[in-house]
């Protein structure tokens, strides 16, 4: 029960403060045996603690780092960023009502959050979705504080409100803490809800833990209302009928597609649950169809063209270094901009997450990307350009902020390049080069899916194996495909068939003769060679033993060109064009060299094709 303004006016408050006295001075030790289990070795290393002026405030940062340290055991780099993220209450705690309170837990937790947030954005740390450990470091502080301060009885199922710490303890220890402190059940009026809901909830804990996606409690909500206004008791008779009433009613308080079906997939999953679990007064009939949630179609794709993205990469010099890197990486690999910006530099079992294969011809890089989309670890191929460049980019963010850094693309220990300043950064260069479009307006950079899908569109249009492209671009199935497609659905099924044809021709006529070829590509000495088909055009070698130049046919002499290959063509020197920028960047002069080359020799084929000249 919520205590009355006099109880707790008298409360009297728990001091918390350091016992050890090594904690009251301005800083510690990092290399101390006596604090640390594991302490730094070699020249002592120190931390400055942190230091609020209201007293009663500070002793209780104070004895929460003694706490994490004496009690907890945390490491020395753990203990170092609770500290480093604890010295910013400093500038938060500026307000009236911190230099008058005797305890942080007399501060509202929302009023303190606010003044958190605010503080750190005022002071230039950003506060996002994916870089957000130094706002939740200094809350689990808050909270810590509070549990001492208000200590409780441990969990009770009939009350409305759980806190978090009872519900792991009692259902799912092994879960480890989460940023909700407490769940909320008493926005449900109707009582068979309510207490469906927290069943429900317990099942999900004790199946798969404590999660903290926990939003399912407020959409359900909107079932409440709905069953409240209807006069429902319980869902014993809830019916396809009853189910369409319920899609009206959603449909005329959320006019935002994403929301709707967030809110109808929560009831459904609760619904299905309770009848898997034989709840009383639920139905167990499957009352929803599929076409319940709201499609919205797919826009065409509208990725950059040639000419635009020759004349981004032109002035790319003029990008800060680590967002010249991410946009390489991203017209060479064609990742989520989200997922190249976040990528971490070990994988969860702590091991490194780029790779360098000796073993594959010419060194083969690898790289275990998180995908948050599909909230997946996946490995990825690298091209040689973005393997070097994400192999210096790591050695960079190292040297700039230690060897416990995080991020490949790192704008501090536990924080990393916001795809929003890459997008600020890509948009000045836009404008400050007067860089147009096809459309002679200037070149819009609106969203860095944008290169996603010049990339993925070229693959599509290139390969006749949809599943490598899916898995390339780390798709969760080759239905995602259709996005990056630019084409009418005629067009797709002539373009199909004509690829089959095709195929179908190159598999009958393999050791046949030149004439197996119904264009003006063969050169006319060819005589009658046995051309050998490859990806990209043909092979005039003999076909027995070994090509050592497989993987370089640009090079080799017995390689005649095919005019049906120009999109393959045009897609080699996007790709050259993009690793000569890189190899450029980084002072490969070698390697810009030979890029060089193969864009000049690239050039003939492709000025000979468009020129209607024999190849």
């Amino acid at each position: 029960m919520k205590k009355t303004a006099k109880e707790e006016k008298n409360r009297v408050l728990m001091v918390i403060a350091p016992h050890n006295p090594k904690f009251n001075g301005r800083s510690i030790l990092l290399s101390d045996p006596e604090l640390f289990e594991s302490p730094l070795t070699g020249e002592a290393g120190t931390t400055v603690l942190p230091n609020v002026e209201n007293t009663f405030l500070n002793n209780e940062v104070r004895g929460f780092i003694e706490d994490i340290i004496i009690e907890r055991h945390f490491t020395v780099e753990s203990a170092k960023q609770y500290i480093n993220h604890l010295c910013c209450l400093s500038f938060i705690c500026k307000g009236a009502a911190y230099k008058n309170a005797e305890s942080f837990s007399e501060i509202g937790k929302n009023i303190f959050i606010d003044d958190v947030l605010t503080g750190l954005r005022e002071h230039g740390y950003e506060v996002t979705k994916r870089s957000h450990r130094r706002f939740d470091n200094i809350v689990r502080f808050y909270e810590w504080v509070y549990e001492i301060q208000n200590p409780h009885n441990g969990f009770r199922f009939d009350d409305d409100i759980w806190r978090t710490s009872d519900v792991i303890e009692k259902f799912h220890p092994q879960t480890g803490p989460r940023n909700a402190d407490h769940i909320y059940f008493n926005n449900l009026e109707n009582p068979w809800l309510k207490n469906a809901a927290k069943h429900v909830f317990i099942w999900q804990i004790h199946s798969v833990g404590l999660t903290t996606d926990i939003q399912y409690l407020y959409f359900l909500s909107h079932l409440d209302s709905f069953m409240q206004e209807n006069g429902i008791q319980d869902m014993s008779h809830f019916d396809r009928d009853d189910a369409e009433a319920l899609i009206e009613y959603l449909h005329g308080r959320l006019p935002s597609s994403s929301t709707y079906n967030h809110v109808l997939g929560a009831i459904e999953e609760f619904m299905k649950t309770a009848a898997l679990r034989h709840l009383e007064g639920m139905t167990e009939a499957d009352v929803f169809l599929k076409t319940d949630r709201r499609r919205k179609p797919k826009p065409d794709p509208h990725p950059y063209s040639d000419r635009e993205l020759s004349a981004v990469l032109k002035h790319a010099e003029d990008l800060s270094p680590i967002c010249r890197d991410a946009l390489i990486v991203l017209l060479l690999q064609g990742y989520r901009s989200s997922d190249l910006c976040a990528a971490r530099i070990l994988k969860p079992d702590r091991t490194p997450a780029l790779t360098f294969d000796e073993d594959e011809e010419g060194g083969g890089w690898m790289i275990y990307l998180y995908q948050y989309k599909t909230r997946k670890w996946s490995l990825f191929p690298l091209q040689g350009a973005a393997g070097r460049i994400l192999s210096r980019r790591i050695e960079l963010s190292k040297q700039e902020y230690g060897q416990d850094c995080e991020y490949i693309f790192a704008f501090g220990t536990d924080s990393h390049l916001q795809t929003e300043y890459l997008r600020r950064e890509l948009r000045k260069m836009v404008k400050a080069n007067d860089i147009k479009g096809d459309d002679g307006k200037p070149l819009q950079i609106g969203n860095l899916h944008r290169f996603r899908q010049t990339v993925a569109s070229e693959l599509i249009r290139l390969s006749n194996d949809p599943e490598m492209v899916h898995v390339f671009l780390g798709q969760v199935d080759d239905e995602s495909l259709g996005h990056y497609i630019k084409i009418s659905d005629a067009e797709r099924m002539e373009g199909m068939k004509k690829i089959h044809q095709e195929n179908d021709a190159l598999i009958h006529n393999i050791g046949e003769d030149t004439n197996v070829l119904d264009d003006k590509t063969v050169p006319p000495d060819a005589g009658e060679k046995q051309l050998i088909p490859l990806s990209n055009g043909f092979c005039g070698k003999p076909g027995n033993g070994i090509c050592s130049h497989a993987n370089a046919c640009l090079n080799c002499s017995m390689f005649f060109p095919s005019r049906k290959y120009l999109e393959v063509y045009l897609f080699q020197r996007r790709k050259l064009s993009i690793a000569k920028t890189a190899a450029e960047m980084e002072g490969y002069d070698t390697i810009a060299e030979h890029d060089e080359n193969m864009i000049r020799k690239l050039d003939k084929i492709i000025h000979a094709i468009q020129g209607g000249e024999a190849v």
